[in-house]
């Protein structure tokens, strides 16, 4: 082996070395920070702001870097982690009610109603995933203008939301055996996170562009 591809080669393994540790790092700090269950949204935001940092080869410490990111406009992502939360758990309960209603008296409206239901959590899937890059690009952007922006972005970017709700169900398929259960100390979070900040790098990019626009 030439010097030349020594060296390339010693790279491109503290490269993969550095993405591991990264990985298994952020995730510890995802899980302590989300802890209170409530804060959830915001440690994911925090874990995506890094990943994009890096994937935009800023070399950000990870420690301070985090928890920089989780401070920052905490109220507003709190908010906004809130919301969808609680549509989420509104539109499911829904939901069951109108399963319920249709085992016992099958109707039209029950029939509506749970379709109609079951729309309200896919848009609010979809809406949820695109108000990540918004959080971090556009921070104080108005409560209701980032969810119809996120809305517009999930429809734009169709594909790329459908790959994002799939990616969702990761941490949750990792509780269904022991060992999945284990893995997901190390990269439950972190592995949807940085796929989000591969996958809507472009996203991103179309953001940043409309924000330099109105400048």
């Amino acid at each position: 082996m030439s010097k030349k591809k020594e060296n390339q080669f010693y790279q491109k393994l503290n490269t993969v070395s550095d993405w591991i540790l990264r990985i298994i790092l952020i995730n510890f700090l995802m899980i302590i920070c989300s802890l209170p269950i409530v804060t959830l949204y915001p440690a994911i935001v925090a874990g995506y702001k890094m990943y994009t940092n890096y994937l935009d080869k800023r070399e950000v410490p990870i420690f301070k870097g985090y928890f920089e990111a989780f401070k920052e406009n905490f109220g507003d992502k709190m908010s906004m982690g809130l919301f969808l939360a609680f549509g989420l758990f509104l539109g499911i309960l829904n939901l069951t009610i109108y399963s319920d209603y249709l085992e016992i008296n099958p109707n039209v409206f029950s029939v509506i109603g749970y379709y109609v239901m079951i729309i309200l959590i896919i848009l609010i899937a979809f809406v949820s995933v695109f108000t990540l890059p918004l959080m971090v690009v556009y921070p104080k952007t108005s409560f209701s203008l980032m969810l119809k922006f996120a809305f517009f972005l999930s429809g734009k970017y169709i594909f790329r939301t459908i790959l994002a709700i799939l990616i969702a169900l990761i941490p949750i398929a990792m509780f269904l055996t022991p060992i999945t259960m284990v893995l997901f100390f190390f990269v439950g979070l972190s592995a949807p996170t940085v796929l989000y900040a591969l996958l809507l790098k472009p996203v991103k990019q179309f953001i940043i562009s409309i924000a330099e626009e109105k400048e």
